[in-house]
């Protein structure tokens, strides 16, 4: 079985498209993803890509997110990653564990995330279950 960041770069390095989401945080290793991993990858991409088992999602241009570029493919930044989570307010236990993996690897911080304003309240709610996330 390829390790996660393997079959990805397989998968897309073909594309112009960044991971997003959950995919971006499994890539990251901020989330260790799911044990049958029957999910949809989510990427950002310009126009619709020919890509199977893959949720799209449609942006006007890639200048509005922070990612990086690593074997042939692009990624949103931990930061980006983790604001991204945020807003989308999807599955919990990825936030949680993303945010928490986060945390432990920047000193017990979340300094370096730079919050836009209209999700300061959830993302700080969030933070405080992650912090904890561990011990639980």
């Amino acid at each position: 079985m390829l390790l996660t960041s393997d079959r990805l770069i397989n998968k897309f390095s073909d594309y112009n498209c960044i991971l997003a989401y959950e995919t971006a945080a499994e890539f990251l290793g901020l989330f260790v993803g799911y044990a049958i991993n029957n999910k949809a990858d989510e990427i950002f991409v310009l126009e619709e890509k020919p890509i199977n088992n893959t949720k799209q999602y449609l942006i006007q241009n890639f200048n509005n997110k922070d990612y990086f570029e690593k074997n042939g493919i692009y990624c949103t930044t931990e930061e980006q990653t983790l604001i991204d989570l945020v807003d989308q307010d999807g599955d919990i236990q990825v936030i949680l564990e993303s945010l928490a993996d986060y945390y432990f690897r920047h000193n017990n911080s979340f300094d370096g995330i730079d919050v836009p304003r209209v999700l300061s309240e959830r993302f700080n709610k969030y933070c405080e279950w992650a912090i904890d996330y561990y011990n639980e």
